[in-house]
């Protein structure tokens, strides 16, 4: 009598398991990292055109004499200068990452990005 029948195919399962599961990863991860590139093309063509139609009146505060730009210190004054643009997706993982990596209680996951940009126009310049 063998006492080890049965333990390739147990082995078999195990790695079918996880070959499973790392194929499945891979192919969420080449989604999300998909959509995340789409978001931020994005936001960086709005944040860009943003900027470049923005109105001069913003620009001494990021300039101050308007030889060379100020440190920013602080995120007020990021925010009271700078122009921002932010997007989010959720984007929903496979059935199996989801139950068999998180068990049910993850189906999806956000992605979030956003820009900051200065103004582009600069006052007194014709």
């Amino acid at each position: 009598m063998r006492p080890r029948s049965g333990q390739a195919m147990v082995e078999f399962a195990i790695t079918l398991l996880a070959m499973v599961i790392l194929i499945a990863a891979i192919a969420d991860f080449v989604v999300v990292s998909s959509r995340h590139s789409e978001i931020c093309e994005t936001l960086r063509g709005k944040a860009g055109a943003n900027a470049m139609a923005s109105s001069a009146h913003d620009a001494p505060s990021i300039l101050g004499n308007g030889e060379s730009p100020a440190p920013v210190t602080s995120e007020s004054a990021l925010a009271a200068s700078f122009l921002n643009e932010s997007d989010s997706a959720e984007i929903p993982l496979s059935a199996a990452l989801s139950n068999w990596e998180f068990a049910g209680t993850v189906d999806s996951i956000t992605v979030r990005d956003e820009v900051w940009m200065p103004p582009m126009e600069v006052g007194g310049v014709q």
